[in-house]
């Protein structure tokens, strides 16, 4: 692969005329694929000051290069944010790679947008580093999604009820708050370990017989059932199961919503 150096090279130095045209066509495609790429790709000066930005940029933050070029790259953040760009920039001063950092870039219209950049230093031919060349990605989505698992996280784990994840083996692998206060154990002391151990002896038969259906894809709802607890009593338990689906379609596993009735049957 021609490297950017080696066509400035050739571009500068005599060559043939084929030379010359082989280095500007690769030198075309280049500045092609950064105009069209996905991502922001915005060159600065070591003070801040843009010098160069893609069609991406335009894409994501919507003002144009002439709108934007030879300006401080500050205005493009929000007003907590302001030292970081100095910050990141003495450290591309010194050769350092910045990769798959987060931060928050304001769009023309005022929106804010998360994004993931990568910062890496631009260097003339003897080394000296004289800007760096900065690629944003739109991240805001994938925020978006983080923070809606997270609030899912968080009513999961701070529910009353016991709420299992478990294989179509019966091997526990999730275990929330619910069932710690339900039943005494922790997460740790479940998880990897086969859900037949909750149920008394003569009750082991029951859970596998019903992860059959499960695995057909059904689901059991309101079932009535006696589990173990940890320090060995016996809680009346009503509970359902639900299958859970891989993006195929396909049945990987089951989550099981369990409810001490103890109190309520007595």
């Amino acid at each position: 692969m021609v490297s950017a150096m080696g066509i400035f090279k050739k571009i500068q130095q005599p060559q043939t005329m084929q030379e010359q045209k082989t280095a500007e066509e690769v030198l075309r495609q280049i500045e092609l694929i950064v105009e069209n790429s996905y991502d922001a790709i915005i060159g600065e000066s070591l003070e801040g000051t843009i010098t160069s930005w893609n069609g991406g940029a335009t894409r994501m933050l919507g003002y144009t290069a002439d709108e934007v070029i030879g300006k401080s790259s500050l205005f493009l953040l929000p007003p907590e944010l302001k030292d970081q760009v100095p910050a990141l920039l003495n450290k591309v001063k010194v050769g350092e790679f910045i990769a798959d950092y987060d931060s928050v870039r304001l769009h023309k219209n005022g929106t804010r947008i998360d994004v993931a950049l990568s910062l890496s230093p631009i260097k003339t031919e003897d080394g000296r580093v004289i800007g760096a060349s900065i690629v944003e990605r739109d991240i805001t989505a994938r925020k978006k999604a983080e923070e809606v698992l997270r609030q899912i996280q968080l009513i999961v784990e701070d529910s009353h009820d016991a709420i299992i994840g478990k294989t179509l083996d019966g091997i526990i692998t999730s275990w929330n708050g619910g069932a710690t206060r339900m039943f005494g154990y922790s997460p740790e002391e479940v998880i990897g370990k086969p859900m037949t151990n909750l149920f008394p002896p003569e009750l082991k038969d029951e859970l596998p017989r019903l992860l059959e259906k499960v695995k057909r894809g059904e689901v059991i709802a309101d079932y009535d059932s006696i589990w173990l607890r940890k320090e060995g009593t016996r809680a009346d338990v009503e509970f359902s199961i639900s299958p859970v689906h891989a993006k195929g379609g396909a049945v990987s596993g089951a989550s099981l919503v369990g409810r001490d009735i103890t109190e309520r049957n007595k």
